[in-house]
């Protein structure tokens, strides 16, 4: 069924982006850190914050499309792109129960090595898909000319893998493992990412500003006119990624926690801003 749908933009729209994109990108990481550092450096916290993020991300979405008791219906069409990022999303939460499954001691399967790293790659490439996909689906929308283009997917999937790495860090401050682990390794690593998105966000706005047609223009323009402006160039770029940037290089873990907390909060900003962005027509999902 094709549905227009003409939202307000408001909040549990870019919430839904912004929490699965963190869901995503938390199990891309904890995955990653049991399968080649070993399960120890990983708590079932770990594996239990992206269910919750995702499924809060999930019913905030049938939320704003309306008619939330019918959410079922957009897993009945294989060729539309919402059951698409639907199934990788119910996968994903799938494997995260499992992962966190093998922390409890009576588990059958528990001390199952082979199928823990199975399950751990599984989730790795599915959280991949669950932090690309917000970024794919506003990109095939035509009628937003500043969404169209290679670049949003793939800087929505830096934004997931910055914030999952700042969630990993704060879950492991709040419930450690007890291992001895690198941090300043991570805080490296989120430094890259954010100095990635960074760039990437500056090649999408000089690529939209001297390439663009049009009507492409005219959406950036407005897209940073006012308000949303600052909440991009201040929140977003200025206190999600710059100053998190320096407070990690310094190493200091007063300046990780509050970088984590930065970087979560301008995440949140930049989907706020792209999402309200070139707002003029209507929506169209196809289920």
């Amino acid at each position: 069924m094709d549905q227009k749908h003409t939202p307000n933009w408001g909040w549990m729209l870019y919430a839904d982006f912004y929490l699965s994109a963190l869901g995503g990108g938390l199990l891309v990481l904890a995955s990653l850190t049991s399968l080649f550092y070993g399960p120890q450096y990983v708590n079932v916290a770990t594996f239990l914050a992206p269910i919750v993020a995702m499924g809060l991300g999930s019913s905030l979405l049938l939320l704003e499309l309306g008619h939330p008791f019918r959410g079922w219906r957009v897993f009945t069409n294989p060729k539309s792109f919402l059951t698409l990022g639907a199934s990788i999303m119910t996968i994903s939460i799938a494997l995260s129960l499992l992962l966190a499954s093998f922390y409890i001691s009576n588990v059958p399967w528990s001390q199952s090595t082979g199928l823990r790293n199975l399950l751990s790659v599984l989730a790795t490439l599915t959280g991949f898909g669950v932090a690309f996909y917000p970024g794919l689906l506003l990109g095939r929308m035509p009628g937003r000319p500043f969404w169209n283009g290679p670049l949003l997917p793939p800087l929505f999937l830096l934004s997931g893998l910055s914030t999952g790495v700042a969630l990993f860090c704060l879950i492991d401050k709040i419930w450690p493992t007890g291992a001895q682990f690198g941090f300043c390794s991570f805080n490296i690593l989120n430094t890259l990412f954010m100095a990635a998105q960074l760039i990437g966000w500056s090649t999408y706005v000089y690529l939209k500003r001297s390439f663009a047609s049009p009507k492409e223009a005219t959406a950036l323009r407005d897209a940073f006119a006012g308000g949303r402006g600052l909440l991009f160039w201040g929140g977003f770029v200025g206190l999600g990624l710059i100053i998190p940037g320096a407070l990690y290089l310094t190493c200091g873990a007063k300046a990780a926690m509050l970088a984590h907390l930065l970087v979560l909060i301008g995440a949140l900003m930049m989907r706020g801003f792209v999402v309200t962005a070139d707002h003029s027509v209507s929506l169209e999902f196809s289920r």
